[in-house]
């Protein structure tokens, strides 16, 4: 898993790369709490990457319960299409709040 931020306007994107699984879930929850703190609105994009797991679900949606909590905007948009069917499997595919799905 690797996440490249950047900042823009005040907008903090983070670009999740590669697979986020239970072997990577712990290391990206640190790195995207990080990400929570540096800005006070988050896009989380999702096109470059090429599997989740549930852990890496349950992750992503801590991660906006606790954006909500801290007064944080998190969006989660650009799915991959191997992310957004796990999500739809699980019926979670409603957290991203935007039309732009990658192929």
């Amino acid at each position: 898993m690797q996440i490249n931020v950047t900042k823009s306007n005040g907008v903090v994107r983070a670009r999740l790369q590669d697979s986020l699984d239970i072997s990577s879930v712990s290391e990206a929850r640190d790195h995207l709490l990080q990400v929570l703190r540096s800005g006070s609105e988050v896009l989380l994009d999702f096109s470059s990457m090429t599997e989740i797991d549930t852990a890496g679900v349950q992750l992503v949606v801590a991660i906006r319960r606790e954006a909500l909590r801290s007064g944080v905007s998190c969006r989660c948009n650009r799915p991959s299409s191997a992310v957004l069917d796990v999500f739809r499997v699980l019926g979670r595919d409603d957290i991203f709040d935007e039309a732009i799905v990658t192929a």
